[in-house]
């Protein structure tokens, strides 16, 4: 989507300009997509997890700095696990976050490092 050039409340460094029929405009800054994960960040994560050895310690440490960065997405995800009425479920639960979180943010980071490094 294209808005005129002159809707100052865009960050400039954030937008891209184009011409189109002699007038300018930029694009509008688009949000952030989540990456697809890759079989590489996928084998990454789950090499980290079995070569601990300390799974459960492994993942209380993730789970702790997880709520340093992320306090309110933290306290949501508590709630939910303490709705769980099987202790199993709740440790599944808490397994998949993990999966899923670990794998989006090691995905993000790696390319981050890829469009860095060209």
């Amino acid at each position: 989507m294209y808005r005129e050039k002159h809707a100052s409340y865009w960050c400039k460094e954030s937008t891209e300009e184009i011409s189109l029929n002699k007038r300018k405009y930029e694009m509008a800054p688009q949000p952030q997509k989540l990456p697809n994960v890759k079989k590489e960040v996928k084998a990454s994560i789950l090499r980290d997890y079995q070569q601990s050895k300390n799974k459960t310690q492994y993942l209380a440490n993730w789970w702790t700095d997880l709520g340093k960065k992320q306090p309110e997405l933290v306290e949501l995800l508590y709630a939910e696990i303490k709705g769980f009425r099987d202790i199993k479920q709740a440790g599944a639960f808490a397994h998949a976050v993990f999966l899923v979180y670990s794998s989006l943010e090691s995905q993000l980071e790696a390319d981050e490092m890829n469009r860095a490094w060209g």
